[in-house]
């Protein structure tokens, strides 16, 4: 019941500055889709936010759904009530910290990297009296550098997912093989056979609706 409720706080939190920044989009309080957008206009940024959605899809989606916070459960003896839950296997706090804390940290540390930047923006565009958020204009092109584009981003945040993954709990954690390969076999799935033919997909949807 204390997870729950700590996620409805957490998710909640997050509704509220959203409203609140959709409420009032000149107020230089950036919703979402501003943070996304600043980030988005640097090659870096793009690269590491893919990197991050990689990350996160790899846990959530490819791992089997389990949750990466949670220590392996312990079957119930054969007397054990039928209303009780099976108890969670003690963690040693040297494993806590290299497997979850550490790896956890980093992350945030990144995404505190990204508000900083967009920050940045946001107070240089406040400066120069400009509210386009971070936009940037991007010429009309072809199908031949969109394409281009997508692989080299979706390559490079896939390269910057192993690297940090290979680094943070390959040395950090001290993971098993097995756990490196499923990361750099997951991360290529999500990158290369749901990632890029998604955006091909969407980026054909949007040229039919702007035609129309």
């Amino acid at each position: 019941m204390v997870g729950l409720v700590a996620w409805a706080v957490v998710i909640g939190g997050f509704l509220v500055v959203e409203g609140v920044a959709l409420v009032r989009p000149h107020d230089q309080w950036p919703a979402l889709s501003d943070v996304m957008r600043i980030v988005t206009a640097s090659t870096l940024g793009r690269w590491a936010l893919f990197a991050l959605w990689l990350w996160l899809g790899w846990h959530l989606f490819v791992r089997g759904w389990q949750f990466f916070l949670r220590a392996p459960a312990q079957p119930r003896a054969p007397n054990a009530g039928a209303g009780r839950s099976a108890a969670l296997a003690p963690v040693a706090m040297d494993d806590l910290l290299r497997h979850d804390v550490i790896p956890l940290l980093f992350v945030y540390v990144a995404v505190l990297a990204m508000l900083r930047y967009c920050g940045r923006v946001l107070h240089a565009q406040h400066d120069d009296s400009s509210r386009r958020n971070g936009a940037r204009a991007y010429p009309e092109r072809g199908w031949g550098p969109l394409l281009r584009h997508i692989v080299v981003t979706s390559t490079c945040g896939y390269v910057l997912f192993v690297v940090v993954v290979g680094l943070v709990y390959g040395l950090v954690a001290e993971v098993t093989m097995e756990f490196l390969r499923d990361a750099v076999v997951g991360g290529s799935f999500l990158a290369f056979v749901v990632a890029v033919p998604f955006f091909v997909a969407l980026s054909w949807l949007t040229n039919i609706g702007r035609a129309r």
